[in-house]
């Protein structure tokens, strides 16, 4: 469609898998089944705005090379389940501000080699229960300035070696009892053993040459989903105004049907005039649930029968996604279309061929809410399209059927449409009585037929 500011480009497949660009260059894809992306060489992928990435099943992640992931900002990753991690070489971390690890659990460190814990400022080491400190071979303890032991009982130290204790200045020791010391005279002044400065050097050591990354200046880009007018329909291009059928794009699909199949609906049957509508209005039932929404899905109860996703052409906020236009709130447009099924469609039933167990196998919906901004009933929830499914007897079908309807249901406008050589389709709008649909009004009780997006005539016109 190249129509100035409604720009699209749509394909479709009848298994539901489609791709559209629409006039903002915003596009959709939806894949009904496997998706796969095979690239030989590089690949690159750049959003200036959010992301979003939802899986319903497993995640694999496989790099055969280095992978690096930088952050400008903050990063959580929050896990439901187990959390492993398994290097094969060496691991670092550097951290420019605080470090905390908690475990609600135990918690377990081990190293088949030496093990190092530095601080360059305090050091606490705090239990609520025992603390057990223990070494295989020689344990050595150093402070540069005082060392305070506090014990709140007894103070038991079992040797099996020897026990050295040195000072290069006074020692003072204060008893409050009896002082036994029973001991072989031996002294060790310089045993050679691995002083504390060289565990420092080998702290120092595991992070050589490593730098936390500055401080990043990301930015937060609040990008909102750009809406663009929307003039897809039922089948093709379908309009329900009949100054809709004198723009460009409608004209343009006209002369391209001509050109492929010839021209049609050109002789004009039987014509029948219309009643005005029949039967009374049914208030909403569930308005007030509807008002108090705030996050509406597919299967959203809008009658008996009929669903919120039911009223999507492609898919529920798919192509068409449900928001605040035409000066309604999302709330007021799924109020109209709840009227609207509970007035129009429900009574349909009883004359549909299979009732609502035809729906997809007899006839279908071609068209309920649409997205944009427009005189259209459809884009306030007002408006629904339908169409018999079958061959070239569909004309006979759908004339058949209109003057059924035209009995049923208080509508505003009822069309009978027509789109080349076997295109047929009946349009009901229903805008309820004075404030009962919002932005609703009197029903006018219009009933005409349009071929080729044309008003032909009043009433309901067999073309052949």
């Amino acid at each position: 469609d190249d129509t100035p500011g409604y720009e699209r480009i749509h394909t479709y497949h009848r298994s539901g898998t489609f791709q559209e660009i629409d006039a903002n260059g915003t596009e959709v894809r939806k894949i009904v089944g496997d998706g796969y992306t095979i690239i030989d060489r590089n690949g690159y992928i750049a959003i200036d705005g959010e992301c979003a990435i939802t899986v319903g099943g497993n995640v694999s992640i496989y790099c055969r090379s280095d992978a690096n992931i930088e952050v400008a900002g903050s990063a959580e990753m929050k896990v439901g389940g187990n959390f492993d991690i398994g290097v094969a070489r060496d691991m670092n971390i550097a951290v420019e501000g605080n470090f905390s690890v908690w475990a609600n659990g135990a918690m377990n460190l081990q190293a088949a080699k030496k093990g190092h814990i530095l601080s360059n400022d305090n050091l606490h080491v705090a239990s609520a229960k025992e603390i057990h400190v223990k070494s295989s071979t020689d344990m050595f303890i150093e402070s540069s300035g005082k060392t305070n032991t506090k014990i709140g009982a007894d103070h038991i130290m079992t040797i099996g070696g020897g026990y050295d204790l040195q000072t290069g200045s006074i020692m003072n020791m204060k008893i409050g009892n009896d002082l036994n010391i029973d001991a072989s005279p031996q002294i060790y002044q310089n045993s050679g053993r691995a002083n504390p400065a060289t565990a420092v050097a080998a702290i120092k050591a595991l992070i050589h040459g490593m730098t936390p990354p500055a401080l990043g200046t990301p930015l937060y880009p609040n990008i909102e989903r750009m809406s663009s007018p929307v003039l897809a329909g039922e089948e093709n291009f379908m309009y329900e105004l009949p100054s809709d059928g004198t723009n460009q794009s409608s004209k343009s699909y006209i002369q391209q049907t001509i050109a492929q199949e010839g021209k049609s609906n050109t002789y004009v049957g039987d014509k029948t005039s219309a009643s005005g509508g029949g039967g009374s209005i049914i208030p909403s039932k569930n308005q007030e649930i509807i008002l108090a929404t705030d996050n509406f899905t597919a299967d959203f109860r809008l009658s008996e029968h009929f669903t919120l996703g039911m009223m999507f052409d492609g898919g529920f906020n798919v192509r068409h996604r449900l928001v605040d236009q035409n000066g309604l709130t999302k709330q007021q447009i799924v109020a109209n279309l709840a009227a609207l099924c509970e007035n129009i469609l429900e009574k349909y039933l009883t004359v549909l061929p299979g009732g609502i167990h035809g729906l997809g196998k007899r006839w279908k919906i071609n068209s309920g809410y649409r997205m944009g901004v427009s005189n259209s009933d459809h884009a306030k929830g007002r408006a629904v399209d339908i169409g018999l499914i079958g061959g070239p007897e569909r004309k006979a079908l759908h004339h058949e059927l209109i003057q059924q309807l035209d009995k049923l249901v208080p509508y505003d406008q009822l069309i009978l449409e027509y789109r080349g050589p076997s295109s047929t389709w009946i349009h009901t709008g229903f805008r309820g009585t004075g404030g009962e649909t919002f932005g609703g009004g009197t029903n006018r009780k219009m009933a005409f037929t349009m071929s080729n997006d044309k008003t032909i005539g009043q009433g309901f016109i067999l073309l052949g």
